[in-house]
């Protein structure tokens, strides 16, 4: 059986790189739901990747986690926070 790879543990510092997957997707879902949080009105998927500087993909696996935690809707075409 292979040898288990260490996996590195983000420090913590912006720019750290996260140590598991589930951390980069909380990562991104945190910058997604903070740039949401500060437009009340909601953005459309352009705007959430202007306003959070993450790729396409990684905007969408932070909206899709915070889909998943039923902490989004869709109204008019933009993403809205559940608060």
């Amino acid at each position: 059986m292979p040898a288990k790879k260490a996996v590195k543990k983000a420090s913590g510092k912006p720019g750290a790189m996260p140590g598991s997957i589930d951390e980069l997707f909380g990562m991104n879902a945190g910058k997604v739901w903070m740039a949401l949080h500060e437009n009340a009105g909601g953005l459309s998927a352009e705007k959430v990747l202007s306003r959070t500087g993450l790729s396409a993909a990684n905007a969408w696996a932070g909206l899709g986690w915070l889909a998943r935690e039923g902490k989004l809707r869709i109204e008019n075409g933009k993403f809205v926070l559940n608060e």
